[in-house]
């Protein structure tokens, strides 16, 4: 007898999702009602949290498929975030459940110093090393189904996600489901996403874009995510696009960038039969970038601005004539916005001030912080901190940020959470973090610490590595005699920026060999130990080595080298072995460019 659908529409039988393994929207659905089931049996309530911070793509697709439709939140955790990290999250968020990757699971339970919430249950969504001590989510997903769950009310919430991760007190943005198919169907109108479409996503789940673009966006209106893990040096894309029959591609600017150097010798990328729409997201999307990039691969690149806190978007510039302006972030969709003073008021025509924006897509609030919401939100008008203005024709620019934080690779960095855990570190006893522009990540991450003579750069960069996810690592740390002060005592930090902005990458950082000095810059790169590395060190075999670590690496290498690596030796940097032979190829057996 054949299994009841789930499922009845026309798009039930087409792909859903392209990850791990390939399931179409009723296999995605069914292996979700299964883990919902399972979660419920257990003893998770309706409307219980359940936390989950998996690298299995496609189990985190049917994870959130499944709670999505039996009334669970989500509360979506970076599954390469530090123990430490994480359980904070967990602390803060107190789920009844957690489905995480066995060896998550193996370092918090080894972590006897570390508080944790009563968790009802927890799940091994990867399973590393055949530990029975939890459930497989692999089997669960594959058993009973039950009867249908009861009705859910569309204002209950969706989804947390934290937009700040090891401080004392991170905030967690609270979706309400309501918010999420209103968003999406403007996603849907503004991008054309629906059945048939495919968007190929290297974003991680974990980031508001990549969960909502690609995971919401197929579950609600039909389309296929292709979700093809880290985006580095060596991917063919031009295989991913064409294979895949991709549609529609999100990227952000350090992607552009990537693509810019690896494939500009194949101006027919994306000319193709189906290719619709590219849209850039997640940091500023420089001017001169986009121009080359339209003119190289001719091709339109759509930008827009929007942020955890508004589920995704909220100025759109593109893919239609009548929000595209090159340059800007284009106008409002489904929003009303507005730019304001020090004092409230809204300001005149290309007047820079506060953007403000109200409408249906607007969070709940910060995950029990009313005080924070209240601070962010005020009459329905939600106050983002950064800066704009607009034209005479209604078309919106970016001029800066209000808030302190750094936009590296697409992911907003808050400072505090990196000072917060150097100052942890005994011998520390002042630190600043900066954002310094950088021409591919947008804005890198610097330390400025005051330390004392026993502490120096690499123990405080092995500290951070131990208690940072990935991603909030600094890349560069100073140490100084003393931090610039105001008479309020405050940090200058422009001119700290100022002072340190001469000594950025100017000569070699290693010494020693050829081999060495690849070493070494692949050590500081990937945040590992020299020993830890051999030829065939990989994106495959270190878990750092993911889309924008690659490419830093290429630039570490030119910088350390001071040579320019051409297209084709930058698809080739796949393993350090690899990396040795091209810099070999380029320099004598003293590490002079030859």
């Amino acid at each position: 007898m054949r299994a009841r659908r789930f499922l009845m529409n026309d798009w039930a039988d087409k792909p859903a999702v392209i990850a791990e393994i390939s399931l179409t929207h009723e296999e995605a659905r069914r292996h979700g009602r299964s883990i919902a089931r399972a979660l419920f049996e257990e003893g998770v309530e309706h409307g219980g949290l359940v936390a989950v911070a998996t690298s299995n793509r496609a189990s985190f697709y049917t994870a959130f498929a499944g709670c999505f439709d039996a009334g669970l939140p989500v509360v979506v955790l970076d599954p390469a975030a530090a123990t430490q990290e994480l359980a904070l999250l967990l602390k803060k968020a107190g789920p009844a459940a957690l489905i995480a990757d066995e060896s998550i699971l193996v370092g918090l339970a080894d972590r006897k110093d570390i508080e944790l919430p009563n968790i009802t249950w927890r799940i091994a969504a990867t399973e590393a090393g055949g530990n029975v001590a939890w459930p497989s989510l692999t089997d669960i997903s594959s058993g009973e189904i039950g009867a249908a769950f009861k009705p859910v009310d569309d204002e209950m919430p969706a989804y947390v996600m934290f937009t700040s991760g090891t401080t004392s007190k991170p905030k967690g943005v609270v979706i309400s489901r309501a918010a999420l198919r209103h968003h999406v169907g403007t996603l849907s109108r503004v991008f054309s996403y629906g059945p048939g479409e495919r968007l190929l996503s290297f974003l991680p789940t974990h980031h508001t874009d990549g969960l909502v673009h690609g995971v919401a966006a197929s579950l609600l209106t039909g389309m296929t995510v292709v979700q093809a893990g880290s985006f580095n040096q060596s991917t063919d894309l031009s295989r991913l696009l064409r294979t895949h029959n991709v549609s529609h591609f999100l990227c952000v600017p350090t992607m552009l960038a990537m693509i810019m150097r690896t494939f500009g010798d194949r101006p027919d990328l994306f000319q193709y039969e189906g290719f619709r729409n590219l849209v850039s997201t997640a940091g500023v999307l420089e001017e001169r970038l986009w121009q080359e990039f339209q003119d190289r691969f001719a091709v339109r690149l759509s930008n827009f601005y929007g942020m955890t806190e508004t589920v995704s978007g909220t100025l759109f510039c593109g893919p239609s004539d009548a929000t595209y302006r090159l340059g800007s972030l284009g106008k409002p969709v489904d929003a009303e916005v507005r730019i304001i003073d020090e004092c409230g008021e809204i300001v005149p025509v290309d007047t820079v001030g506060e953007l403000q924006i109200s409408g249906a897509h607007l969070m709940m609030g910060y995950l029990d912080d009313p005080d924070a919401t209240r601070a962010t939100i005020m009459d329905g008008w939600l106050s983002t901190g950064d800066l704009f203005s607009q034209d005479a024709a209604g078309v919106f620019h970016f001029s800066g940020r209000l808030k302190n934080i750094i936009k590296r690779g697409g992911i907003s960095i808050y400072p505090e959470d990196v000072s917060e855990m150097v100052l942890e570190m005994p011998g520390v006893l002042e630190v600043e973090v900066v954002g310094i522009a950088d021409a591919v990540f947008e804005e890198i991450i610097l330390v400025c610490a005051v330390a004392e003579s026993s502490v120096d750069a690499d123990d405080i960069r092995t500290w951070c590595h131990d208690r940072l996810s990935p991603e909030r690592r600094p890349d560069r740390i100073e140490l100084l005699d003393c931090l610039p002060r105001g008479s309020s005592g405050k940090v200058r930090r422009e001119e700290l920026i100022a002072s340190l902005g001469e000594r950025t990458h100017q000569n070699p950082v290693c010494s020693g060999s050829l081999r060495d000095r690849v070493m070494k810059v692949a050590a500081a790169t990937f945040a590992v130990e020299p020993s830890e590395l051999i030829d065939t060190s990989s994106p495959e075999t270190l878990a750092n080595w993911d889309s924008y670590a690659g490419m830093e690496f290429v630039l570490a290498l030119e910088n350390e080298f001071t040579l320019r690596l051409t297209p084709r030796d930058i698809m080739r940097t796949n393993s350090i072995g690899t990396a040795i032979k091209i810099i070999s190829a380029h320099v004598d057996t003293d590490g002079m460019r030859s």
